[in-house]
């Protein structure tokens, strides 16, 4: 229905014609991902299904984290841990619920707090404490 609509503009952007802010808020995106609400608002009476969607959601949380990590992108970092914490308490796992939520509490005022610490929005410092108590804490949460 709109592949070729979708397919000219991935052209488009590939042959630079197009810049990726243009294409981005082009109408069909809009209208594939508005068809893709539909469809999983759809399969939301099924019982399978849910619960495929909620692990499509988990694996969307953990590749922004990932994507945070190797990229920098501090807002992106407390972006993704703050939206683990409700699958961490569902889980079980209160300990790292608890240590989240203290490590975005501290976190969170860094930028204002310390912004010698953060080159831009990138990460320049951070304890390698830290570091692996999150990896850990991702999987974690995955399993």
């Amino acid at each position: 229905m709109y592949t070729k609509e979708a397919c000219s503009l991935f052209d488009e952007l590939i042959n630079k014609r197009k810049s990726a802010e243009e294409v981005s808020a082009a109408d069909v995106l809009t209208r594939i991902k508005d068809l893709l609400q539909e469809q999983r608002d759809l399969m939301k009476d099924n019982c399978t299904a849910l619960l495929w969607l909620q692990y499509l959601d988990m694996v969307d949380i953990l590749r922004m984290f990932i994507k945070a990590e190797r990229t920098g992108n501090w807002r992106l970092h407390l972006q993704a841990l703050s939206e683990m914490l409700s699958s961490l308490a569902a889980a079980g796992h209160n300990l790292y619920a608890k240590s989240v939520r203290l490590y975005l509490q501290s976190m969170s005022s860094l930028e204002t707090d310390h912004p010698s610490k953060l080159m831009g929005r990138r990460f320049r410092w951070i304890h390698s404490c830290y570091i692996s108590v999150l990896l850990l804490l991702a999987s974690l949460w995955m399993t």
